[in-house]
C-alpha cells in the first residue's frame, strides 16, 4: 500500500515540479534573448564578447538539451520533496524561527557552497573521460546564447542538479530563500551564456567587483574549453590559477565606449 501511494503521489508531483524547472529556465531565457538578440542587438552590437553569428540549429540544439536537463532537474526535485516529506532535510517553514538576518544570510551560504561545489564537478567535467562523454555536449556552443543555459548531457545535469540535496541536507533554509538562490542561480546561468558583457569597464579596476564572475570570463571559458571554471564568484579560480590570463584585454575591448576605436 505505501509504495502505491509513494507511487501515485510522486506521478502527480513530478509534473509540477518539470513544469516549474522548465519555466525557470524558460522565462529568463526567452527574456535574455529577446533583449540581446532581437531588440537591442544593435545598439549593443559594441558588447557582444564574440563576433559570432549564431545559428538556428545553434539554438535548437540548446534548447533541446536544456529541456532534458530540466527532465533531470525535476527528478532531483522529486527526490527533494520526498527529503524534506520525510524529515530528512534542513528545510523550516517559519521564517521567525531563525530570523530574517539568517533568512537574508542563508542565501549568501548557499551561493558560496554552491560556487564551490560547481568549481570542483566543472574541473571533475574537464578531465578526459567526462570531457569526452559527458561535458563535450555543453562546449558544442563555442559562443554561447542564452538558451545553452541548461544544454547538458543527463549526466551532466544530475551532477550539477546535487547540488538542491546537498544543500537542503546542510543548510538550515526556508523554502522562500532556496526559490531565490535558484532565481539567482538561472539568472547567473543565462546571463553567462548570453554572449554579451553587461558590466560597466570600471568593473576590471574594482577590487570589490572582481570577486564576482562576469559573463566574459565564462564567454572565454566556451571559446578556449579552459579556465574561468566557478559561477558566482572568482576566488576559486585566482586561488588556483585557472583564471584566464586574456580576461582583462578582451574585457576593455568587449566594454570600450561605442565607436572607440580598440
Amino acid at each position: 500500500m505505501f509504495c502505491l501511494d509513494w507511487l501515485h503521489t510522486s506521478l502527480s508531483v513530478y509534473p509540477r515540479i518539470f513544469l516549474s524547472d522548465w519555466l525557470r529556465y524558460l522565462i529568463p531565457a526567452t527574456i535574455a534573448f529577446t533583449f540581446f538578440y532581437i531588440l537591442a542587438r544593435d545598439r549593443l552590437r559594441h558588447r557582444k564578447i564574440q563576433a559570432v553569428k549564431q545559428e538556428a540549429k545553434q539554438y535548437r540544439r540548446e534548447f533541446f538539451y536544456s529541456m532534458l536537463s530540466a527532465a533531470v532537474f525535476a527528478l532531483v526535485g522529486l527526490g527533494m520533496f520526498w527529503m524534506i516529506k520525510l524529515g530528512l532535510s534542513q528545510v523550516y517553514n517559519e521564517i521567525s524561527a531563525n530570523g530574517i538576518p539568517y533568512f537574508a544570510l542563508s542565501i549568501a551560504i548557499a551561493l558560496v557552497i554552491h560556487d564551490t561545489y560547481f568549481y570542483w564537478t566543472h574541473r571533475l567535467l574537464h578531465t578526459r573521460f567526462f570531457f569526452r562523454y559527458v561535458h563535450r555536449i555543453h562546449h558544442q556552443s563555442t559562443a554561447p546564447s542564452p538558451w545553452a543555459a541548461y544544454a547538458f548531457h543527463p549526466i551532466e545535469a544530475l551532477i550539477q542538479g546535487l547540488i538542491g540535496p546537498i544543500l537542503i541536507s546542510i543548510l538550515p533554509i526556508h523554502p522562500a530563500a532556496l526559490g531565490i538562490f535558484l532565481a539567482i542561480q538561472i539568472v547567473r546561468n543565462v546571463l553567462g551564456h548570453s554572449g554579451y558583457e553587461i558590466f560597466p569597464r570600471s568593473f576590471a579596476n574594482s577590487g570589490f567587483l572582481r570577486l564576482f564572475q562576469s559573463n566574459t570570463e565564462h564567454d572565454l571559458h566556451h571559446r578556449f574549453t579552459k579556465g574561468n571554471y566557478a559561477l558566482y564568484f572568482t576566488w576559486w579560480d585566482r586561488l588556483l590559477s585557472t583564471d584566464r590570463a586574456d580576461f582583462l584585454e578582451t574585457f576593455r575591448k568587449t566594454t570600450r565606449s561605442k565607436g572607440e576605436a580598440i
